[in-house]
């Protein structure tokens, strides 16, 4: 029975990491197996997108701009991709998203919405 896994940028950044130590290690293995594997560009997207949230300046800049949100705020960048989900969402009833993409912080950390 072939499997298929789809898999958020989260665990591309971790599988990419494990590249240079196992090449893919269990990617590899569950590929070879005849399961597929397989990243989502939206995914990809959406969690440099949430990673940007983090960052400042000119590295929040150049992340937003390699995912094709050059120029917009960081606000306006969350904005879309939360209309982005809603959308995606309800085109097919049959169909149910789910995104394991997360971002964790501190307990102490206030947040701000935009």
């Amino acid at each position: 029975m072939k499997r298929t896994f789809i898999l958020t940028a989260a665990l591309f950044a971790c599988a990419a990491t494990m590249s240079a130590q196992n090449d893919f290690g269990m990617f590899k293995s569950e590929a070879s197996a005849g399961g597929n594997v397989l990243f989502s560009p939206e995914s990809v997207r959406g969690v440099l997108a949430m990673t940007a949230n983090g960052a400042k300046g000119r590295t929040n800049a150049e992340i937003l701009g390699g995912i094709g949100y050059g120029g917009l705020s960081q606000c306006k960048v969350n904005r879309i991709n939360r209309k982005f989900i809603k959308e995606i969402s309800a085109l097919d009833p049959k169909v149910k998203v789910v995104s394991a993409n997360a971002l964790w912080k501190p307990a102490d950390l206030r947040l701000r919405c935009c």
